[in-house]
């Protein structure tokens, strides 16, 4: 049975449909992938400095966080004895590094009157562009960018 609008290629034409439907099936050529994966890496190459900048400027909570527990326990001990003079991180229960790990505390000075509280970068936190903060007794706040103490406080 013809119907009449077919032609003689109608076989033809059958035979390359299913042949097309096969090639779909098979997946993705190796160029296609290798696209994929140069576009990945580029990607990667930019976002991922970023990330740890980020991850950087996070951990920075630390140290301001530690500064501000020690400052409230010397208070206390001044309390307690009427002078910041003789304090130790021992005395005020503080450990000498915060409490993830990322700066090392240390009373920098102590007098009568008077303290300072600094928090210096360990490990890959010293490869951020604030590498310690300190925080005096009057509530001064400064930060180390690896070349001087900034009066500007501790905002980034």
């Amino acid at each position: 049975m013809e119907c009449s609008f077919c032609s003689t290629t109608t076989p033809y034409l059958i035979i390359r449909f299913k042949n097309m439907a096969i090639k779909s099936k098979r997946g993705f050529t190796l160029i296609e992938l290798m696209i994929v994966v140069a576009v990945v890496g580029i990607l990667a190459a930019i976002a991922y400095p970023s990330y740890i900048d980020s991850v950087r400027k996070a951990h920075r909570a630390d140290g301001k966080a530690a500064l501000l527990n020690a400052a409230q326990k010397m208070e206390a001990y001044y309390a307690r004895n009427a002078k910041y003079t003789d304090a130790t991180l021992a005395d005020l229960n503080i450990p000498s590094t915060s409490e993830e790990g990322y700066f090392d505390i240390t009373i920098e000075t102590a007098d009568a009157n008077s303290y300072v509280f600094r928090a210096e970068a360990l490990g890959d936190q010293q490869n951020d562009d604030i590498k310690g903060f300190q925080l005096t007794s009057t509530g001064a706040k400064t930060h180390y960018d690896g070349s001087s103490w900034t009066v500007a406080g501790w905002d980034d």
